[in-house]
């Protein structure tokens, strides 16, 4: 077991009740796990029969019956019992449940830490309701610059108690595989949640027009279908640009970074981004990324550098940068060494959980002092 950085052995409450399976989910079924191999305290809230219950070790676990009722009664409980330092929400949905709690705590209410994965509402949020809520808030841990800014002009927090903590992930475990590209020039691959706003269909024009060229493209499709319409509307459109051969659906995958390291290149193509975990994921195991440029891309990808942008629903603007990296090897190696060494720099998770102890031992009252004064 790993001691933390800071040599405390903190009560963590992870409290994360959503029932979806994108990367707010999986950040916080890592975060429990890893804080624990750090030498803390650490249980978890979540709700019966989800992905974030699934990745959560079970002794440290406890799990709510859908519906509010049931989730503040295991809430309360959890804090009467378990008596944490730390109480870690990461989604809006419990946000006023877990502040509300804290209020009832009194002397002994933990430190409250929310940690705002999405985007922030453009409008203010200092009406007295959102005041109350927020006066509980000990820290906002932020995923980008952007959002910590905008949670600076937006909430009724001061700017003291708002950060940003990029996330992080792992290197690649041993050596990268081969890649197997089916007699294609090149394999890439693609990491979302199946639904419009991810962007699917804008890989598949984008193979579309390269097999057209000349420049036949094996893609792997990985991902949990969120939104089986736009599932089925994209084996159409893979049809209608005879490409379906090339499409390999790999459904949801419980360790994507291992499917990473087979590909050439990993695209994400979503239209709304607020960081893009997958990228960092992809860096980290040595594959580079074309991405599209929106949100929080921008604060990870530099194009040209350690990786390209284009704009979001731009098909043919992917197929040129595809079509380049095929053409030009050694500047696909570039990319691919670019980015593995700037994602070892920035977003590794030890760097990363050492960042979030240090945040959460702050927020800790300070040991007293020992010894006779001088």
């Amino acid at each position: 077991m790993r001691k933390g950085v800071h040599g405390l052995g903190m009560r963590v409450l992870e409290v994360c009740f959503a029932d979806g399976s994108g990367g707010l989910e999986l950040y916080a079924a890592h975060t429990s796990r890893a804080l624990q191999a750090r030498g803390h305290d650490v249980l978890t809230l979540t709700t019966e029969d989800t992905l974030f219950a699934r990745r959560c070790s079970r002794p440290s676990r406890e799990a709510a019956p859908r519906g509010a009722l049931r989730r503040w009664r295991l809430l309360r409980r959890a804090l009467n019992e378990f008596r944490p330092d730390i109480l870690h929400l990461h989604h809006r949905v419990d946000f006023a449940l877990c502040s509300l709690a804290c209020r009832l705590a009194g002397r002994q209410r933990p430190a409250l830490v929310y940690h705002r994965h999405m985007e922030l509402p453009a409008s203010p949020k200092k009406d007295w309701y959102h005041r109350q809520l927020y006066a509980r808030v000990d820290l906002l841990i932020a995923v980008t610059e952007r959002i910590r800014r905008t949670a600076v002009e937006m909430l009724p927090l001061a700017p003291e108690r708002i950060v940003a903590l990029h996330a992080g992930a792992p290197g690649l475990d041993g050596p990268a595989p081969a890649v197997d590209r089916a007699g294609c020039r090149l394999r890439v691959g693609s990491f979302s949640r199946i639904e419009p706003r991810k962007g699917q269909d804008t890989l598949i024009r984008a193979l579309g027009r390269l097999k057209r060229d000349g420049y036949p493209v094996q893609l792997a499709l990985a991902g949990q279908v969120h939104d089986p319409d736009y599932y089925r509307s994209l084996q159409l459109l893979a049809e209608a640009e005879d490409v379906a051969d090339q499409i390999e659906y790999l459904g949801f995958l419980d360790q994507p970074q291992t499917e990473m390291a087979r590909c050439d290149v990993n695209l994400h193509a979503a239209e709304i981004e607020t960081f893009g975990l997958v990228i960092i994921e992809s860096m980290r195991v040595g594959v580079p990324v074309i991405a599209a440029e929106s949100g929080g891309v921008t604060e990870i990808l530099r194009d040209g550098d350690n990786g390209l942008l284009y704009a979001p629903g731009d098909d043919a603007a992917l197929a040129v940068h595809l079509r380049r990296l095929m053409e030009f090897p050694a500047e696909r190696e570039q990319l691919a060494r670019r980015a593995s060494e700037d994602a070892a720099g920035r977003f590794s998770t030890e760097a990363h959980y050492d960042r979030l102890e240090a945040h959460f031992a702050a927020l800790l009252p300070a040991p007293p002092a020992t010894g006779a004064a001088a």
